[in-house]
């Protein structure tokens, strides 16, 4: 699915939408790293989704309060291994609270 389909459905799923301004910049991502096709990842436990990732490659994953991605894109942050050894580039998105 397009990318504003994947974002309908993960905001229709939590029952929480992204801001007007956390959906530009996430379209500005997907076109920034030329990413065309999404889909949903759901837990296995009980079918919650759990954020939205791209099928060119695995590069980006959509979480509610932030972006990580493989590759770097403007604004990101890079943070290292941890906590996601492959998904090094962070965004923080409006949701976003440090702990």
């Amino acid at each position: 699915m397009k990318i504003d389909e994947a974002l309908d459905e993960f905001d229709s799923q939590r029952h929480k939408g992204f801001s007007a301004r956390d959906r530009e910049k996430i379209q500005q991502v997907v076109q920034e790293l030329g990413l065309s096709n999404f889909a949903l990842k759901f837990r296995e436990d009980n079918g919650a989704v759990v954020y939205i990732f791209d099928l060119n490659g695995d590069v980006l994953h959509v979480h509610a309060t932030m972006l990580v991605a493989r590759r770097t894109f403007s604004g990101a942050t890079n943070r290292g291994a941890k906590p996601y050894e492959f998904h090094r580039y962070h965004f923080p998105l409006s949701k976003w609270a440090d702990s």
